[in-house]
């Protein structure tokens, strides 16, 4: 069974969401470069940075 949910959000609050997700990347980014584990910054890092360029692109519309 699958459900389609169309319209959930206007466009304004789909474009805050969008910045959240946008933010919470960034943050995750910052919080795991500075982490002491090498395997975490080399595993997350790469993760992060490509889904907040990810998340940017969308926020931006492009």
């Amino acid at each position: 069974m699958s459900i389609v949910v169309i319209g959930a959000l206007s466009p304004g609050q789909n474009a805050i969401v969008n910045w959240f997700w946008f933010g919470f990347a960034v943050l995750g980014l910052i919080v795991n470069s500075n982490s002491k584990s090498k395997k975490e910054r080399n595993t997350w890092v790469p993760v992060l940075l490509v889904s907040a360029i990810c998340a940017l692109l969308v926020a931006l519309n492009v």
